[in-house]
């Protein structure tokens, strides 16, 4: 019975991966460059290897949110983000498991009454709120770095398609491994803190429907980013999935945190980041870095608000599932 529990957690991570593949291959599937099923099987392996090698602190900051005493605790949170996020899916919205996690924790706590950790809660919306600048100004200088590149070095037409190909591939991988690493905490953090489940077996299985999940993507929110939000070149892809791992990675890096200590630098904190706010950042700075030209404000306006509301309808979600279970003598 401990164990059937984990099927919400399994039923997110499928959710998460049918979502989330628009988030690390979607500029290159749909400037045509990778194969959707290739995309979709790198996406979930390196998905999974991030979230086991180098997910750590990320995960402390989730457990620092609530405190889960058991599976079902667990198994009703992770249903009421798959539900959030199934329900974004419909619209063809780009929605971030670590708003829709956090919400939903929030939700937890005030149904029984827990006080928040509204320290941390703060230090997440801070992060929220700037990785998508943090990554405009990323993909901004990449696009001014890329194009005087290209001005200075002739590639033959013959291998450029090949050679872009291949680069889109490696991004796509690296930030792959950067989203298990930030976002799968989000997922599993929940059922993390409960003893009676092994957590290497947790996040495996989690891993697992992760990867089927990006095999059935939803179609539609890999368009709203390839082409509703921003039309893209493949060159401009690549820069737009190179920086969403990159920026990943500032929030995730262990390494990074400690050189930036050392030169007494300011520090990325290490929390699950809204991947959908990090590649619309990367997506809208290549069109301010091209004079805002061809930026569809209609469909950015439509994500941005999705921002906000996320997080208040996951908490809701799960804050009336938790009162119907509870009034009808399922939940103590």
């Amino acid at each position: 019975m401990t164990y059937l529990f984990l099927l919400g957690g399994l039923f997110l991570g499928w959710s998460f991966g049918r979502n989330n593949l628009s988030n690390v291959f979607g500029a290159a599937i749909g400037t045509r460059m990778i194969v959707f099923k290739t995309a979709a099987i790198l996406a979930g392996l390196f998905i999974l290897l991030g979230a086991l090698l180098s997910s750590s602190e990320t995960t402390n900051a989730v457990l620092q949110l609530a405190d889960i005493p058991s599976t079902l605790d667990a198994f009703l949170i992770c249903t009421a983000i798959a539900l959030t996020i199934l329900l974004a899916g419909r619209f063809g919205i780009p929605v971030s498991i670590a708003q829709s996690s956090v919400g939903a924790l929030i939700g937890w706590n005030i149904f029984f009454e827990i006080g928040n950790n509204w320290a941390v809660v703060k230090e997440m919306g801070a992060a929220w709120f700037y990785c998508p600048i943090v990554a405009a100004l990323l993909s901004a200088i990449g696009f001014y770095g890329t194009r005087f590149l290209l001005q200075h070095v002739k590639i033959p037409l013959l291998y450029r398609d090949g050679i872009i190909r291949t680069l889109l591939t490696i991004c796509g991988v690296y930030s792959a491994y950067f989203l298990g690493a930030n976002n799968m905490p989000a997922i599993a953090g929940p059922y993390l803190s409960v003893d009676a489940l092994n957590p290497h077996i947790v996040i495996v299985g989690v891993g697992l429907a992760i990867a089927l999940g990006a095999l059935m993507a939803d179609r539609r929110v890999i368009e709203t980013i390839s082409s509703g939000l921003y039309p893209l070149s493949p060159i401009e892809a690549l820069v737009v999935v190179l920086t969403c791992g990159v920026t990943l990675y500032c929030f995730s890096g262990v390494g990074l945190q400690n050189i930036l200590m050392e030169y007494h630098l300011p520090t990325f904190p290490l929390v699950p980041i809204p991947t959908s706010s990090v590649l619309v950042g990367s997506i809208v700075g290549i069109g301010v870095a091209k004079g805002h030209s061809g930026i569809h404000w209609s469909t950015l306006t439509k994500v941005v608000m999705s921002w906000i509301l996320i997080p208040i309808v996951s908490g809701l979600i799960c804050w009336i599932i938790l009162a119907i279970l509870n009034k009808g003598g399922l939940v103590l």
